[in-house]
């Protein structure tokens, strides 16, 4: 495991600073990030991000401009105004679902944001998301803004004992352009894709089974820490992650073989008959 994947894997039990309220369970949606679906999300606002992830989250570093939405990651308005950012030296955005999601396609197009010390996300964060023993079951797509031709692959379950982490080379600069990254998630299978290519897959009893909410995000290490030391130390220099699209897909329901199906409309000729055949009694 790379030094950029164990640090990774460490602090993505901070990511996610939200209430662990319950939510319904969300339906598939295409978004194409045109503007604030206040339906489908939330604005992370005036939370810190527990360190080494050194931010305040802020609603106004999500911003829509040219159909696209951007994740701002800078020192605005920490650097003037502290009490803002809750005396922390950075402020970031972050955007999570309402609703949590189950088995399905989770995909984003994105550009990933550049630079030492930052990290992109696009995971499905479950359990009580606001505490820092962090989550109970994720899947997770990570890129490290010193090392962007790398993706950090990451999942947790009940049974997987504790984070793991897979890197991919990318072979090409995720923060160059857009690029499309997604998730396939059953029940006993998992694989990740990059640009409708797999890339990576899991099976068997280590797959997550938790149902969870859909985050983007990005931060800046904590100058100093252990955090920084392999992901770089954030330059104060602002940088953003670019949002295109981010959906989700409801598995279809299989289709009966012939055989069932024509087991199925014979039992409900049988049941049909049955009924007429009391009617007719009574």
């Amino acid at each position: 495991m790379t030094p950029v994947a164990r640090t990774l894997r460490s602090l993505v039990w901070l990511l996610v600073p939200l209430s662990g309220m319950a939510h319904a369970t969300g339906s598939s949606f295409v978004d194409d990030l045109s503007g604030y679906d206040t339906s489908l999300w939330q604005k992370t606002n005036a939370t810190l991000a527990p360190q080494p992830v050194d931010v305040a989250w802020r609603a106004d570093h999500v911003a829509f401009a040219s159909d696209q939405m951007y994740l701002r990651l800078n020192t605005w308005p920490c650097s003037v105004a502290a009490e803002q950012c809750g005396s922390r030296p950075n402020a970031s955005g972050q955007y999570a679902s309402l609703d949590t999601y189950g088995f399905g396609t989770f995909s984003a197009t994105f550009r990933a944001a550049s630079g030492s010390g930052v990290v992109t996300d696009f995971m499905k964060y479950s359990g009580t998301l606001n505490s820092a023993s962090g989550p109970s079951d994720l899947i997770g797509m990570h890129i490290a803004g010193n090392d962007t031709s790398t993706l950090q692959l990451s999942f947790l379950s009940s049974t997987s004992g504790g984070l793991v982490t897979q890197s991919v080379a990318l072979g090409f600069d995720a923060s160059a352009g857009l690029h499309s990254y997604a998730f396939d998630w059953t029940s006993g299978s998992l694989s990740w894709y990059v640009d409708g290519v797999s890339v990576y897959s899991l099976s068997g009893v280590d797959v997550p089974d938790a149902q969870g909410r859909i985050v983007a995000d990005v931060w800046a290490a904590q100058a100093g820490s252990g955090a920084a030391s392999v992901l770089g130390s954030y330059t104060r220099a602002g940088t953003s992650a670019v949002f295109d699209s981010i959906s989700y897909t409801v598995p279809a329901a299989p289709v009966p073989e012939p055989e069932s199906l024509a087991m199925m409309v014979a039992g409900l000729g049988v049941l049909g008959w049955s009924r007429r055949r009391a009617a007719r009694r009574t």
